[in-house]
């Protein structure tokens, strides 16, 4: 799926918008280019897992004060399949929706007027004064720039890959058995939904699978975001200057050396050439992804400016607009680069994010927060541990918990809520 579009970006043209991974098929015998990426992506997944050290605040109780391990020795093994797991589902993800992310920009290049032909130009020069209200009505033109997108549009878009990644994520009949474990036993991540008198989680839409399926479909869904955004943070070219840059401390537990790798990363959706292994910023240690765009446009400058998000020049027309992220007074509305995961809530799970979630100037500290479901490495954290215990509805804050499953920060869709046009399939 990166190949395809880097492909299509070597040619300057949109990648597929509606990508999905049942169109590919792995071959009988893998090419050595294959299996050099391949063996290129297993490292930068290593490296994203072994970075996160410098990018999380709150460990299990246990753990705090022991850098480099999120857990004992001997179960890190585990730890690190889990996010090596999700590392992958995300480059899937990626690759699956760079084309629609970046499609409002090939758009503007064919558009009869001139001023809205050099939208993506004038975003990157940060020229964009002047245009803020005749650019933001083009991008809500497209569904993953439409905070008002109708559930129909958002499935149309997103579907394919929110199917494919629920397929997935229920063949890991391991894991499924271990958390329908956790019920029939009680414990671990169970025990928050034991606890609660009105668990927000039920059962999957279409009524398949069990409650403990809806729980493990959403732990899966939410150490996505997680690293999401943690990843995001990794490859920020806006913090990446070559003055900030120890070149004598880079970072590898590696022996052998790969070079770069490509990838297309939510958030960014568009090929990134990663070179390996990290860079060291600053004192504070903080290690970055040095990331270049691996089909350079022409006249296109070095980082960090020329390797920018999409949406970061979609943001900064939304920062100027009178949206502001928000379409309703009281409520906060998901950033554009999480659609998709607020599509397979309401689309797999009838759930939600809890409102003010990700409301940033918010003072209710008494409710859980992205910041604060970010700021914690629970999601991944093992919760078989003697003495860890999960987040209740009583303590309101996510970071004294050991553990989380991703039902502390979401709510039951409202019934009154314009359903889909065609039952799930």
């Amino acid at each position: 799926m990166t190949q395809v579009v880097v492909e299509a970006e070597r040619r300057d043209e949109l990648p597929p918008t509606r990508l999905s991974p049942r169109q590919f098929q792995h071959p009988d015998v893998p090419t050595r280019p294959e299996l050099k990426a391949v063996r290129e992506l297993y490292q930068l997944s290593y490296s994203i897992a072994s970075a996160l050290d410098t990018h999380v605040v709150d460990y299990p109780k246990d753990m705090q004060g022991r850098p480099r391990e999120f857990e004992k020795s001997r179960r890190m093994p585990e730890w690190f399949a889990r996010v090596d797991q999700t590392v992958y589902r995300l480059l899937i993800l990626g690759a699956a929706l760079s084309g629609a992310y970046q499609e409002p920009f090939f758009k503007a290049r064919e558009h009869p007027n001139p001023a809205r032909r050099g939208l993506r130009e004038r975003l990157e020069n940060h020229q964009s004064s002047g245009f803020w209200q005749d650019d933001l009505a083009f991008l809500v033109e497209f569904t993953v720039y439409d905070l008002e997108a109708s559930p129909d549009a958002q499935e149309t878009l997103f579907g394919p890959v929110a199917e494919w990644l629920l397929d997935n994520i229920l063949s890991d009949r391991e894991s499924r058995a271990a958390m329908s474990k956790r019920f029939e036993q009680r414990c671990g991540r169970a025990l928050l939904c034991l606890s609660r008198a009105n668990c927000p989680v039920t059962v999957m839409a279409d009524g398949s699978g069990s409650h403990s399926d809806a729980h493990f479909v959403l732990l899966e869904l939410m150490r996505m975001l997680w690293l999401f955004h943690h990843t995001r943070n990794m490859i920020d070219f806006g913090q990446l200057f070559e003055d900030d840059v120890d070149s004598e401390d880079s970072y590898s537990d590696w022996q052998f050396p790969f070079p770069s790798a490509v990838a297309v990363f939510p958030g960014v959706f568009r090929a990134c050439e990663v070179k390996l292994p990290f860079v060291v910023v600053g004192k504070n240690r903080r290690l970055m992804l040095d990331a270049r765009p691996a089909v350079p446009r022409a006249g296109e400058k070095s980082p960090p400016e020329g390797a920018a998000s999409v949406l970061d020049f979609a943001r900064s027309i939304f920062d100027g607009s009178v949206l502001v992220n928000r379409v309703a007074v009281g409520e906060s509305v998901p950033p554009l680069e999480v659609k998709f995961f607020e599509h397979f809530l309401r689309r797999h799970l009838q759930l939600r994010f809890s409102s003010f979630f990700f409301d940033e100037t918010s003072a209710r500290f008494e409710m859980p927060t992205y910041a604060a479901f970010t700021d914690s490495v629970a999601i991944f954290a093992h919760d078989d541990v003697e003495n860890r215990s999960p987040y209740t509805d009583r303590e309101f804050v996510l970071h004294v918990a050991d553990f989380l499953d991703g039902s502390e920060v979401v709510d039951s869709f409202p019934k009154s809520s314009k359903p889909f046009s065609q039952p799930p399939s």
